[in-house]
């Protein structure tokens, strides 16, 4: 992670999707960016069965795996080459719960790390996918601002 984020493309910003995904993570990703600009971390909070919900109806071509849109899903075709929609095994809601488990004993410890940071914001996740986009943009932009750093 330090020489991808050493890398020209990154000393202006970057994005981080995924990790870190505890805290040991997050302690090495504070050494790595320590000197720069400050570490804005959104947490886009979804409730647990919402996010069942979500996972265990999602759907993607079995040909080439372009996830279906809920129309799309409805068709059972995908809109991009025809092929069949499937279910991916780790889409399934026993799946989905086993997921869930592991993120509330490994990831979401972070939130306790990061929550007292004054770059630390929470967004809505149960919203409709413009809306949660918008406020991350938000957020980050208004956390950048406060801190002077150009988002």
């Amino acid at each position: 992670m330090g020489q991808r984020l050493a890398r020209p493309d990154a000393r202006a910003g970057f994005i981080l999707d995924g990790f870190p995904r505890t805290v040991p993570q997050a302690e090495q990703l504070d050494r790595i960016v320590d000197g720069r600009a400050p570490l804005v971390v959104v947490d886009i909070a979804v409730p647990d069965e919402e996010l069942v919900r979500r996972l265990s109806s999602r759907r993607v071509c079995g040909a080439c795996e372009t996830v279906a849109d809920a129309g799309q899903a409805a068709t059972g075709a995908c809109g991009r080459c025809g092929g069949a929609l499937v279910q991916r095994s780790d889409d399934t809601e026993a799946a989905v719960r086993t997921r869930l488990q592991v993120y509330h004993t490994q990831t979401q410890p972070l939130v306790s790390y990061y929550r007292t940071r004054p770059t630390f914001r929470t967004v809505n996740g149960a919203q409709d996918a413009d809306r949660v986009f918008a406020d991350v943009t938000a957020a980050v932009d208004a956390t950048a601002a406060r801190d002077g750093v150009g988002a």
